[in-house]
């Protein structure tokens, strides 16, 4: 009856949260594990890999996409073998739509200064779009040495009128958190 369930989902990235949603509803370890073990034949068939890894024209779609997919593994109640499996899996899917892209490299070349550029990864990073792994690291790697220039804070502030200048810290802290970015030394 998985089979078919899943069989009736023509996305394969919705198959996995179809699972997954089913996942979270499924009594029973061994029934849960019945249901993941769908999961990875999935991810693995060949066919299926270029729309995960963003081949099929939308790799910032299938980014979010695959994020997503690994924030519901990780809240899964599934056994922790095929959690870290599927998560690295997804993980490697959103780190060949980040190479493919260039993302990063493309937001540091662009003619922006390094705090909207900051605040642009943030905002990607609050809204899922980097797994958990490799990719994140790389991401906030990158706001972190934004953050660490000399006048970054500064700069944050610069546009803003004197009655601004609080607010505009405080939404720029909001957005840290949000992103889920712990405390950065600023100058």
């Amino acid at each position: 009856s998985v089979a078919k369930l899943i069989q009736a989902v023509p996305i394969p990235t919705d198959k996995v949260d179809t699972l997954l949603d089913l996942e979270a509803v499924t009594i029973g370890v061994h029934n849960k594990r019945t249901v993941c073990n769908f999961i990875m034949p999935i991810l693995s068939r060949p066919d299926y890999e270029a729309i995960f890894k963003g081949l099929d024209g939308r790799p910032m779609l299938r980014m979010n996409e695959v994020a997503m997919l690994q924030a519901k593994v990780f809240k899964a109640t599934i056994p922790e073998l095929q959690r870290r499996k599927i998560s690295e899996t997804l993980d490697s899917f959103c780190r060949t739509i980040l190479d493919n892209t260039q993302l990063l490299k493309k937001l540091h070349v662009m003619d922006i200064s390094m705090q909207a550029k900051a605040k642009k990864l943030l905002g990607m990073l609050a809204d899922t779009y980097f797994t958990e792994g490799e990719c994140r690291t790389r991401a906030e790697l990158q706001v972190r040495t934004y953050m660490k220039q000399p006048g970054f804070t500064r700069g944050l502030v610069a546009e803003l009128a004197r009655g601004e200048i609080e607010k505009g810290l405080l939404d720029f802290q909001s957005l840290l958190a949000r992103a889920h970015i712990k405390r950065i030394e600023t100058s």
